[in-house]
């Protein structure tokens, strides 16, 4: 069983880092080589990427 863990935070965090750096989501991803998925479960805190 997966433990539920939600960071909200750390989700507003990184989308304001990307729009003060004008950076978006997909070139994120492209740059750090992570899928656009992976990075919603990091977003939501979860433990199995």
């Amino acid at each position: 069983m997966e433990n539920k863990i939600v960071h909200p935070k750390l989700g507003e965090f990184i989308e304001k880092v990307l729009k003060v750096a004008h950076v978006n989501l997909s070139k994120m991803c492209q740059e750090i080589h992570m899928g656009p998925a992976t990075y919603q479960k990091v977003k939501k805190g979860k433990k199995k990427l």
